[in-house]
This record gives C-alpha cells, sequence and structure tokens, in this order.
C-alpha cells in the first residue's frame, strides 16, 4: 500500500512538472508571436510612410508585368526616375529646357507636364495633382510616386528594400478615350459658329460683367513687351461694365474640378519678373514656364468635354478651393487681382484685372481663328 501510495505521488508530481512546462512553452511561444506581430507592423508602417499615401495592396491574381523601380528621396519626397520608368513601360519622353515642358508618350496616352508647378494633363484631360516633378542638373526628370496610380493607372507595393517599389498592372481592360484625337482632326476646321456651341455651358466669370471693347484685352493681341501675343480674356473695371476691386469674386463658370490652385503663392520680386521678362526678351515667344509666372496667383478648373479654365492674376484663393475640389457653377474660386504683374510687384491696387484663358484638351480655343472669330465667339459666349 505504501509503495503504491509512493507511485500515485510521484505520477501527481511530474504531471504538475509536465504542465508547468507546457505552460512556460505556450508562453514563451505567444511572446515570440507577438513580436513577430508587432515587427510586422512596424514594417508596414514604415512602407505607408515610404508612399506618402496609402499603399495598394497586393493581389497576386491581378498583377502582370511586374518590374522593380528605384525610389529616390529628394527634398523630403520619394520620386521615381523618369528614365527609367520610360524604358522599362516603353514610352517616348522629353524635356524641353526652354520652354520648361515634359512630355510622355505610350501607345494610348499623352502626358504635358511643366516644370516648377504639379499640374498634368492625360490626353489634354488635367488632373488633379499636387506634387511636383523635379529636374536635377543634368537635366534628369523625376516624378512623385502618387503618379503611377493617379496617372499612369499602375498598381504599387513597397518591397522590403525601401529604396524599391514592385509596380504591377491589373488584368483590368483600360477604356481607351480616343476624345483627344477627334477633336485635334476636327479642330483646325472649326468655324466660329461651332467652336461657340462646343463653349456654350460656359456663363460668365465675373456676375454681370460684359466683354472689353478693346482688342489689346482679347486673346491673340501682341504683347511685344515679352516678344509675345495674349493668350486670354482681360475684365477690367470700366470697360466691364462692372466695379472691379479686390473684392470681386471670380467665379467658376461651370461644374468642374480644380486642378491647380495657388494657395501657398508669393508675390515675385521686381528683379525676378525682370528676368523671366528678359528671358522671353531673348527668345522669339514668351515659354511656358514663363509665362506660367507672369500669370501670377492662379486657380485651375477642369471641366466637362475637355474644356479647362485658367483664372489668373488673382489677389487670393477662395477657402476651400484646393486641388481636388469639385466646384459648382456660380461658385467663388477667387478674388480680381494683379498678381505677377508690375503692379503685383508694386504691391499696389493699380492695374486690377481678371484674366481668363479657355482651352480645349490643352489647345487654346482660338488656335485656329483670326482677330474678328475671337471676337464673335466670345461675345456670342458672354451675351448670356
Amino acid at each position: 500500500m505504501i509503495k503504491r501510495a509512493i507511485l500515485i505521488i510521484s505520477l501527481f508530481i511530474i504531471l504538475i512538472a509536465a504542465s508547468i512546462m507546457i505552460n512556460q512553452q505556450v508562453h514563451s511561444n505567444q511572446n515570440k508571436n507577438d513580436s513577430i506581430k508587432d515587427t510586422v507592423q512596424v514594417d508596414q508602417k514604415e512602407q505607408e510612410d515610404i508612399n506618402e499615401e496609402t499603399l495598394i495592396k497586393e493581389n497576386p491574381q491581378k498583377k502582370l508585368n511586374e518590374t522593380q523601380l528605384a525610389l529616390f528621396s529628394i527634398e523630403g519626397t520619394y520620386l521615381f526616375s523618369l528614365k527609367d520608368f520610360a524604358a522599362q513601360y516603353n514610352m517616348e519622353w522629353s524635356y524641353n529646357k526652354n520652354e520648361g515642358t515634359i512630355d510622355i508618350k505610350d501607345k494610348q496616352h499623352r502626358y504635358h507636364l511643366l516644370r516648377d508647378t504639379s499640374v498634368i494633363s492625360k490626353d489634354g484631360i488635367y488632373l488633379p495633382n499636387n506634387i511636383k516633378p523635379y529636374i536635377d542638373q543634368e537635366e534628369n526628370v523625376y516624378l512623385p510616386i502618387n503618379m503611377l496610380k493617379q496617372v499612369f493607372e499602375l498598381n504599387y507595393t513597397a518591397n522590403n528594400d525601401e529604396n524599391a517599389l514592385a509596380v504591377f498592372s491589373s488584368n483590368t481592360t483600360e477604356t481607351v478615350d480616343n476624345s483627344l484625337s477627334v477633336f485635334e482632326e476636327t479642330f483646325p476646321t472649326m468655324t466660329e459658329e461651332e467652336i461657340f456651341s462646343y463653349l456654350s455651358f460656359l456663363s460668365r466669370p465675373i456676375q454681370g460683367a460684359h466683354l472689353s471693347m478693346y482688342d489689346s484685352h482679347l486673346p491673340g493681341a501682341a504683347r511685344t513687351y515679352r516678344n509675345g501675343v495674349h493668350e486670354g480674356i482681360d475684365w477690367y473695371a470700366d470697360v466691364t461694365g462692372v466695379k472691379v476691386d479686390k473684392s470681386t469674386p471670380v467665379l467658376s463658370m461651370a461644374d468642374g474640378v480644380v486642378v491647380r490652385s495657388d494657395i501657398d503663392y508669393m508675390e515675385l520680386g521686381n528683379d525676378e519678373r525682370e528676368e523671366m521678362l528678359n528671358i522671353a526678351k531673348n527668345m522669339n515667344h514668351t515659354p511656358q514656364s514663363v509665362l506660367d509666372i507672369l500669370r501670377g496667383r492662379s486657380v485651375w478648373v477642369q471641366y466637362a468635354t475637355g474644356v479647362m479654365a485658367r483664372y489668373a492674376h488673382l489677389s487670393k484663393v477662395e477657402e476651400g478651393i484646393e486641388v481636388g475640389k469639385e466646384v459648382k457653377t456660380g461658385d467663388i474660386v477667387g478674388y480680381v487681382g494683379n498678381s505677377g504683374t508690375s503692379d503685383g510687384v508694386k504691391e499696389n491696387n493699380s492695374g486690377l484685372h481678371l484674366h481668363l484663358d479657355i482651352l480645349i484638351y490643352d489647345h487654346l480655343f482660338w488656335e485656329f481663328c483670326d482677330k474678328e472669330q475671337i471676337r464673335d465667339v466670345l461675345e456670342h459666349l458672354f451675351s448670356k
């Protein structure tokens, strides 16, 4: 009996010891799993920090043509080399240093960018974008990684290597819009009546204002001081039938999306403006990048059927008018000013006016019109 009791007690002690060992192993494994989980979460956070946006989650079943794209951290922003990207995706591209333009073309689309701005058009339609490309001294062009999805419609995910992205297309078939090609085929032969009809959904940018009678305020007028021509319509006081000052609201002419908003605009210094004018004087025209600077504070709104408006020389941008904002007809986008002009540099209240450019698929609407046709179109358009 005593031996049997000793045996039972021994077995009981062994079971207790085994139970303790198992619990210790379970806790050890749980701590290890928690550590791995924490490490994964840290890695995911680092990847999100790299992209500066929510990364597209990788879906192996939808990945096609995956490529590796090197990342470059430049001035606190992650970008990729346009040269490397174009080589991988069989694109043509060029950078015109004099004009300050970047043009990209693949088998289906055309893209256009402007140096020192975040604006980009795809097939003549401007897209909301807030990050500028970067161009180094060797004229290498770098684009922000948000353009991979928003512009080029490619998915991407961060690799374990923080200096690269895995870029891939999905198996979703893209519907190609040929509106730009169709428009460019018909545009050279469009009559003033047809152009007016195309733009007829637009309303006046200043309430109650009418078109100026001065040809110098209309598109096509010479601007000899910069070896160029006037691209838009000027709306001054006295000649437009309404009072115009820095409190005069500038209205969206239709329903659209804001694709540029110079909220943080800083007025030019006199020396800077003179430098821009000298560049233009030494050429036979005003380069696009120079002209963009001379427009001052601007808001650009993309409308339907390829129509886009540039509201320029503004004194202020209306609160809430940010890139990507949807606006309705008559919404205030900003206020009349003289930014970018000789008076704006002097910070006075002279020469206040709205400068308005109207484009269709990235072409000035008056590209193939003479002076009489331009006025005819605009008088019809703003007589409503």
